[in-house]
Parts: C-alpha cells; structure tokens; sequence
C-alpha cells in the first residue's frame, strides 16, 4: 500500500470513506491525454447546468438532468445545447498516465483496506427486493500519489486525492464509501496539482468496470449504488427540506423510509443535489458501458451514528430534523438502479432505456 493510502487510512476517524478498486485494467493501452476540443466541451456542459444553490435551483437541475438521461449519446447532446456529454475519460488504463496508483482488496479483505461505511447499511443490505452480500465485494481504492505530465506538457505533482469505493457485481451494487477529489486535497492541504483525470463520476464508473471484469459480469447489471455518509452541509439541508415539504415531521428511520418519485419537487432537487448529481453524471457520460439509464425515485432515511465509528450501530430509526450534525441521513435512490445515502440515506431506482430489459438497479447513498 502506498504512503498516501496509509495516511488517508488514518483518517478514519473523520468518516472519511475509502475505495477498493479491481487491479485489472480493461485494456493495456494507455490513453492520451485528452484534446483541447474535447476540454473544451467538457466545461461547456458543466458551464451549462443550473448554478443556483437554493431548493429551487436543485430542482431545475435536477430536471434537467432527467433530459440527459433516458436518451443515447446523440439525444443527451441535443439536450445539451449540441455539447457532448460523454466523457473524454473511458478506460482505467488511463489513470496511470494521470498519476494514479490502484489498489483492489476482495473479501476478507485479508491484509489491506476494508469498507468503512456498509456497517451502517446492514437494514438495506437486507431488503430482500436488493439484496446485497457483503462476502462478494471489493474494496477498490485510487491513490494520486504520483508525478504526472499535465495536458499542456508540463510536469504535475501528486495532490494525494483519493478514491475509495466498495463494487458487488455480483449483487450489482456500487457502494460510495470514502473519496477526497484532487481539487479538495490541494485547496485543503496546498500540496500538488489538480489532474485533468480527477472527477468522481469517472472513478466510479473505472471501479465498477473493474469489479465487473474481474467476476465476469456485464457492466449493465448495475442494480444498486449506496453514497455513504453524506454529512456535507448543503446535501443533507436539501434533503431535510425536500422531506419537511413533503410533510414530514422528521427524519424517517428505515421502517418508514420515504419514497420520492422522480418528476416531483423533492424528488428533482435530491437529483440535483451534489451527491445526487454525481451518480446521475456517472450514468450520463458513460452510456456505452452501462447502457441507457434513467433514476426514477428516491428512498430517504436516517440513523443516528454512534459515539464512536468503532462501535457496531443501531437499526436506523430516525432523528429530529433539529438533531446535531453527527446524526446520519440516508437517501436511496431507484430506478432500475438504486441509490442510497448514511446519515441522510436516499436510495435511488434507475429504470433501463428501451430495448435493454435488465434488471431492476438500485442506488443506496449514505
């Protein structure tokens, strides 16, 4: 393991999550760096979401979203002012061009990283319309520990960003558990230089295609995405807004765990949430691997986590909306792929495009 690994590992005791990557590459060919047309169509999509940070403005992001989704390539373009949304960034073999190091651990997880955060998933992992079984996972972890050339020829330092995420492809789940972008390690800790490689949507979709080739499971049969411990401030006000308009009095534990349907207020701004945005994003750029997928609901609750990360915790049952930080919301979002999240839980169901007939996919986000 790495020395950033290590010294990312220590920082546990902040719930920070970590990701377990699968070694194999999908191919040995290395990938250039990507083109100035294709950067540049990069920042004119993003330059082209809604901006506005208030209940409202995650609404119409979230709705505009929705647009990109159910469509293929040319169709999400169209609704995309023309602009491309598909990433420039493909193939894991790619990454260590950009400075990144992979690391993959599969149960027991004998000698290196271990999920963080499925011990708050345990009510989820147990719902028996997605059932997930914790002996089939890997933790898979991308460490950006190394010098790099930047697109314009000029040497990168390493930011010691890093993502660490828990695949099942067997029970086809993607679980969120630990990730700390290269833009935030360097404004956090002034060290090293920000990748063109550095977006989590994109490392996400690597480690799922990872996990995938190693057990020989179609990509497609991603049912079910978990983001785990969701405490960052404007997420978890949003989703505690999003349920006091729905009319509830507090934060649900899983037994009555809410449901929001896509095309609703509450349900577009968890989709165009941070958190929610980033799963949508995943499914949009990578359409040609995942297939057309479309989120059509979001399932939301909440557990209080206990004193200490050390100790096993207890069934999900909710918490006042006027409860301290360190409670947890989930959200869980379906649509023949499903989301979930820890503190604030939302799974989100994902619904596949015409003609694919796959399975039901859920996304659990904690």
């Amino acid at each position: 393991m790495s020395s950033a690994a290590v010294f990312f590992s220590r920082l546990r005791s902040l719930s920070l999550p970590l990701l377990l990557l699968q070694a194999v590459l999908l191919t040995a060919s290395p990938t250039p760096p990507p083109t100035l047309a294709e950067i540049a169509a990069l920042a004119k999509r993003e330059g082209q979401f809604p901006t506005a940070a208030d209940f409202d403005g995650r609404v119409k992001k979230g709705e505009y979203l929705r647009t990109l989704m159910p469509v293929d390539n040319a169709g999400a373009a169209a609704a995309n002012g023309g602009a491309s949304v598909v990433s420039p960034f493909q193939d894991p073999a790619g990454t260590a061009q950009w400075g990144w190091s992979l690391d993959t651990w599969w149960y027991p997880f004998d000698g290196g990283l271990t999920p963080s955060n499925t011990k708050f998933l345990q009510e989820a992992f147990a719902d028996p319309a997605f059932p997930v079984d914790e002996k089939t996972e890997a933790v898979v972890y991308y460490d950006h520990d190394k010098k790099f050339k930047k697109a314009d020829g000029t040497e990168g330092g390493p930011s010691l960003g890093s993502y660490s995420n828990v695949v099942n492809p067997t029970a086809g789940a993607l679980i969120f558990d630990v990730n700390m972008s290269p833009k935030y390690a360097v404004g956090t800790y002034g060290l090293g230089d920000v990748p063109d490689m550095d977006t989590l949507s994109d490392f996400a979709f690597f480690q799922w295609l990872q996990g995938c080739q190693a057990k020989k499971v179609d990509p497609k049969s991603l049912k079910v995405v978990f983001r785990s411990h969701i405490t960052y401030g404007p997420t978890y006000n949003l989703v505690l807004e999003a349920l006091k308009q729905a009319g509830q009095k507090r934060v649900p534990g899983w037994n009555d765990r809410v449901t929001f349907k896509m095309g609703t207020r509450e349900g577009d701004a968890i989709l165009g949430s941070t958190h929610g945005a980033g799963t949508a994003w995943m499914l949009i750029q990578h359409k040609d691997a995942l297939g057309v997928k479309e989120i059509t609901e979001a399932v939301v609750w909440g557990m209080v986590q206990p004193k200490s990360l050390a100790d096993k915790p207890g069934p999900a049952e909710g918490f006042e909306f006027d409860a301290d930080r360190g409670s947890s919301v989930r959200q869980r979002f379906n649509s023949r792929l499903v989301f979930a999240a820890i503190w604030v839980l939302i799974r989100l169901v994902i619904s596949s495009g015409p003609g694919e007939n796959l399975p039901l996919m859920r996304v659990l986000e904690v």
